[in-house]
């Protein structure tokens, strides 16, 4: 019964997936963005590059000689939206697939189980880290917008 379940949550995630790529690529297309470009912060030094982020995260001041580079990157971060939600499927099409790998007892079972743990383990944390990134650079672009 789980099994049969667990396919049709996995199909159903499968598509949500699709259906959130295509929406992001054809939003950055739109955008006049590449589907798989550079980040802009990447012509900055390493140094550069950790005050400018630690300045947008904590909704400092972006300092003026990086200011471009900062709203592109945001404006790149907006576009990829879709990114954290494809994580959230798939952390969820993750955790359901937990119960049919732990009824059986086969080492491929348990492998596949402890797989997903370490994957949910990654991807949680990766999750975090997108939507911060993300809730950073709606921030940024927010607060650098002209007033209406």
């Amino acid at each position: 019964m789980w099994g049969a379940i667990s396919t049709a949550i996995d199909l159903v995630g499968l598509v949500i997936m699709i259906v959130l790529w295509v929406r992001m690529l054809t939003a950055r297309d739109r955008a006049g963005a590449k589907a798989f470009s550079r980040t802009p912060l990447a012509e900055l030094g390493r140094e550069d590059r950790r005050r400018l982020m630690r300045a947008i995260r904590h909704g400092d001041a972006v300092p003026a000689e990086h200011r471009d580079v900062a709203l592109h990157w945001a404006r790149q971060e907006v576009l990829r939206r879709g990114v954290f939600w494809i994580m959230i499927v798939i952390g969820v099409e993750t955790a359901c697939s937990l119960p049919s790998d732990l009824v059986n007892s086969e080492w491929l079972s348990v492998a596949a189980f402890w797989l997903a743990i370490v994957a949910l383990c990654a991807l949680v944390p990766g999750a975090v880290y997108v939507r911060r990134d993300q809730l950073a650079a709606l921030r940024l672009l927010r607060d650098t917008s002209p007033p209406a």
